[in-house]
């Protein structure tokens, strides 16, 4: 799709849209009101009982949060917000997982560690992430200031790092560039391999 120059979006049929949409549907009928999923003014995304329930680990029916190794990340975690059960869902991949990004984000966002920056140019990318890289923006945002490529080689670079045989050519072209840029080859290699 991508080679023609369309746009490729992935589009998920889950049962728990089916049931978000069958309660809109139960409170009309029953209530006679009509519920926005998207209104602020309707449903409260930063609702105290709601995170209450979430870190006590009362998530059996909600959508990619109720596995137990989501319930024991999300009890180490404790979510105070939409924003955290974000970067829950995001860490809870085999690459975050693999590479010890839960246990660094939670260590640093309870205060146990101190955040942990590769290089003080990354510091506004990674802050709100207490230096642990998350989400795909902020790979986006890495390989601008240590390569000088623009966003959108560093989205081609980004989705690179998924292929296994193209992997090596991002890695020798990251370290390349940062280096050009002044960058160390221990700050490169952190990068690389945080």
């Amino acid at each position: 799709m991508e080679d023609l120059g369309l746009l490729k979006l992935d589009v998920l049929g889950v049962r728990m849209q089916s049931a978000m949409a069958h309660a809109v549907t139960e409170i009309r009928r029953a209530t006679g009101r009509q519920i926005g999923l998207d209104s602020p003014d309707h449903v409260d995304l930063g609702d105290a009982a709601t995170f209450e329930l979430i870190r006590g680990g009362s998530v059996l029916g909600c959508f990619q949060i109720e596995s137990s190794g989501q319930e024991d990340l999300i009890a180490r975690l404790q979510p105070q917000n939409m924003r955290d059960v974000i970067a829950d869902i995001s860490l809870f991949r085999p690459g975050p997982v693999a590479g010890g990004m839960p246990a660094r984000f939670i260590a640093a966002r309870h205060g146990h560690e101190a955040p942990h920056y590769p290089h003080p140019d990354l510091k506004p990318i990674l802050d709100d992430t207490y230096g642990v890289v998350i989400w795909h923006e902020q790979i986006m945002a890495i390989l601008p200031v240590m390569t000088g490529c623009d966003r959108a080689a560093a989205d081609i670079a980004r989705r690179a790092l998924a292929d296994p045989d193209r992997l090596d050519k991002v890695e020798a072209w990251l370290r390349s560039c940062a280096a050009e840029r002044g960058y160390s080859p221990a700050v490169a290699e952190e990068v690389d391999h945080p």
